[in-house]
């Protein structure tokens, strides 16, 4: 029978699909039967339940279920006739009756995958940057390792607070004369100079002596996780409880030891540094070049986007936007929207998401660029070690199947770049190291 499809939009079709209700309600009634075999119920033995308690208990769910599994196998047998790619269905709406009998009609509004037009991949102008790890980025590694490995002694009395210098405070800060969520707290730990602070804090603290006290104001800046006091400005109280000076290990055998370099060394320390930034290196540059070829892409492939990925892709935004909501305290932040963050904030976002899903997949599709089992299982060390860092980063829940995934999703994106590049008008440029890891 052939199938009509109604064009309501530029990706919104529907389908009018007739079902017979003998055939459901015989499929009803084979199911409740077989459901009845172990049915239980007070006063009856398994199996000797009275069909009409069956229906009673199961009826209403068992109709449901065999008429949706019917309507799905009915659009699934229209679509495979037009051949048309469904990106999702919006709506099933049950149709009035016509007037011809023993017929059920439903109207079956959906979506189709937009035409994804690739075009002259040579007609794309693409930079593609690189660099180098000078030697000072290897001695500012070492100086943080040292930083993180110090230890701290309290200072004599009299002595004033300064960078580099541990500081133990009692705060109360208050907007309008009311202590704020977050701007109070006893025995509270830093360390001057590091940015852990906003800047008016620290200034305040910064030349105090153990016992003193202090008030001052402290504008909040307007993006501020705490947005109850964001832009506003607060009367502060500090009280300085303890200073402690930092004193850095030294560069001997011991502390390099200590960092899992074996032999001891400062050169082999260098070394083992320079390996651990490379890999950290070659990922952003990874990273960086991929953006950039992608964004070409999306400049220049141009098509509408299914609504259905589009708000699918909104709601993922949103729950990760919350789930990494860091909890409300005195530091600022301007990352991260507020639990209450509208889906509109994220509408760009999405729509790049999607689309440039679409871009990949068609790339892969028709340059058969998805990696192949060789590929993965050569990648698998390098990549599924920096996914297990990134993952334990966002303090989210990670398994060997999320792994696959993503490796897969890595592997297909990187393919797609490299065939992009290898098509396109490259223009190279070398950036300096601090840019590429501050990005």
């Amino acid at each position: 029978m052939a199938v009509t499809v109604e064009t309501l939009d530029k990706l919104e079709r529907r389908i009018t699909l007739t079902l017979q209700p003998d055939l459901i309600e015989k499929e009803v009634s084979s199911r409740l039967k077989k459901i009845s075999r172990t049915f239980r119920a007070d006063g009856f033995r398994p199996g000797k339940v009275p069909m009409s308690i069956v229906i009673n208990h199961y009826g209403s769910s068992v109709h449901k279920e065999v008429l949706e599994d019917q309507i799905n196998k009915a659009f699934d047998n229209a679509v495979a006739e037009t051949k048309i790619k469904v990106a999702g269905i919006s709506q099933i709406t049950p149709k009035e009756n016509t007037g011809e009998e023993n017929k059920w009609s439903f109207d079956v509004t959906f979506e189709i995958y937009p035409e994804v037009q690739i075009g002259d991949l040579t007609a794309l102008a693409i930079e593609h940057i690189s660099t180098t790890i000078p030697d000072s980025a290897i001695e500012e590694a070492i100086d943080l390792m040292r930083k993180e490995a110090r230890t701290f002694f309290e200072r004599p009395a009299g002595e004033p607070a300064t960078d580099g210098d541990r500081v133990t405070v009692d705060f109360e800060g208050k907007i309008d004369g009311v202590i704020f969520n977050g701007g109070q707290a006893e025995n509270f730990q830093f360390v001057m100079g590091e940015n852990s602070m906003p800047e008016a804090f620290e200034k305040a603290v910064r030349g105090m002596k153990q016992g003193e006290s202090k008030t001052f104001l402290l504008q909040f800046p307007d993006h501020f996780k705490n947005e109850t006091v964001a832009g506003k400005e607060a009367d502060f109280l500090v009280t300085l409880c303890k200073i402690e000076a930092g004193q850095l290990p030294e560069l001997d055998q011991a502390f390099i030891q200590g960092l899992g370099v074996a032999e001891g060394t400062l050169e082999a320390l260098r070394t083992e540094v320079r390996s651990n930034l490379q890999q950290r290196l070659d990922v952003s540059l990874i990273v960086r070049n991929q953006n950039t070829v992608m964004k070409a892409l999306l400049d220049a492939i141009k098509f509408d986007v299914p609504k259905i990925f589009l708000q699918s892709e909104l709601k993922d935004l949103v729950s990760e936007a919350r789930e990494n909501q860091e909890p409300i305290d005195i530091e600022p932040s301007s990352s991260g929207p507020s639990s209450d963050t509208p889906t509109e904030a994220f509408q760009a976002q999405a729509e790049h998401r999607v689309r440039l899903s679409l871009i990949a997949d068609e790339l892969a599709s028709q340059y058969h660029l998805h990696p192949t089992r060789e590929e993965i299982q050569n990648q698998l060390p390098d990549i599924s070690k920096y996914l297990q860092n990134t993952y334990q980063t966002k303090k989210v829940p990670f398994n060997s199947t999320e792994l696959s995934s993503r490796l897969k999703s890595i592997l297909m994106l990187k393919n797609v770049a490299d065939f992009v590049l290898s098509k396109a008008n490259v223009i190279k440029k070398e950036i300096p190291f601090e840019e590429i890891m501050r990005a």
